[in-house]
This record gives C-alpha cells, sequence and structure tokens, in this order.
C-alpha cells in the first residue's frame, strides 16, 4: 500500500482506469492536460501511474500539449518530479493543491483540455470537485472521473448521483461508464469510472 494514497497500486481499478485513460487521451488529441491527484508518479511497488502512463502516450504521438500535475503530499510530490524527470515528457508543471490553481484553469481552459479526476476519498468531491465540474463541463472540456462508491450503508452515493445529476444537466453525455467491484463484506465497494 502506498503511503498516504491509502490504497494498493495497480488493483483492478488501476488497470481498467488507466486502460480507459489512455484511450481517451490518445484518440481525443489534447491541447492541455490536468490531473487532480497524480501520485508519486512510480509508485515504490513499481506500478506506473497516470502521469507517467498519459506522458508516455501523449509524447509517443508526439503531442507536446501542456501538462499539469497536482499532488497535495510533498514526499509524493517529490517522487513525482524525480518520476518524471526525462527531458522527453516536458513542458510539464507540478503542483500541490489543484485547488490553488482552479481560476487559472477556468480561465484558460477550453474544448481541447482532458481532466483526470482521481481522488482516493469521495469527500474530496464535496470538497471542491463538484463547484469545478460546471465549468469544465460547459467549456467543452473532456475528463474522467474516477468515484469509489462504499457498497455498505450506500456511503457515497448522494454525491455520486450529484456527478451524475451535474453532467445530465449540462447537455453532456458520459461516453463510458466502467464500475469494477472490489473488496468484499464491510469494505466491497464499486469503482465507477466515467469518460465525458
Amino acid at each position: 500500500m502506498t503511503v498516504g494514497v491509502g490504497y494498493t497500486p495497480g488493483n483492478m481499478s488501476d488497470l481498467v482506469k488507466h486502460d480507459i485513460l489512455k484511450q481517451a487521451v490518445g484518440a481525443r488529441g489534447v491541447d492541455a492536460y490536468v490531473e487532480f491527484h497524480s501520485g508519486p508518479g512510480i509508485h515504490p511497488e513499481g506500478y506506473v501511474g497516470s502521469p507517467v502512463q498519459v506522458l508516455r502516450r501523449l509524447r509517443a504521438n508526439w503531442n507536446d500539449c501542456p501538462v499539469y500535475l497536482h499532488e497535495r503530499n510533498p514526499e509524493l510530490r517529490k517522487n513525482l518530479t524525480l518520476a518524471i524527470a526525462d527531458p522527453q515528457f516536458h513542458p510539464v508543471t507540478i503542483r500541490g493543491d489543484w485547488r490553488n490553481s482552479v481560476d487559472e484553469y477556468q480561465a484558460q481552459a477550453e474544448e481541447g483540455w482532458f481532466f483526470l479526476i482521481d481522488p482516493t476519498k469521495p469527500q474530496d468531491y464535496e470538497n471542491g470537485i463538484l463547484h469545478a465540474l460546471p465549468w469544465i463541463l460547459e467549456k467543452g472540456c473532456g475528463f474522467l472521473a474516477f468515484y469509489p462508491e462504499k457498497i455498505a450503508g450506500r456511503q457515497g452515493r448522494p454525491t455520486f448521483e450529484k456527478l451524475m445529476a451535474l453532467i445530465e444537466s449540462s447537455g453532456r453525455k458520459v461516453k463510458k461508464h466502467e464500475k469494477v467491484p472490489v473488496g468484499w463484506g464491510k469494505s466491497e465497494r464499486v469503482d465507477h469510472i466515467l469518460v465525458v
């Protein structure tokens, strides 16, 4: 388990999410790419995370669009900086909490931008993501949203329903919705992976 992240890197949800993400980014030919929760880039267990996988995909397709990666945890952010040190990956900007840059993104974002919204806690949707989604949707930006929903007690269901209602009210369509079952008993959950 990666310290400060709270999950095991390379689990089934990661594999499905990263496959869908690489397809979405590769198919769109993005003009800018933004991750809200980047992690270390390469986990101590050796699993290659989304920032490195996406950068490899973009740069292999000769796409040198700007990339903005966010990681709140200073230790993980330091590891992320090391993971993407290869000059072939740049231009890349690494920042802390994405909420500190939201005004800049809101001013600059346009249809060719793609966001990865991948928190490890559903509470992060209530703590900012649901407030950013309306302008992301309005500007026509693409995004992949990962949402872990606990089954026991239906924890997180109301927030997931808010997320879906925001997308529906924008007139935009969910192009892909994968549901990955994880765990069992009290820790059973469904990881939702949405592409808009």
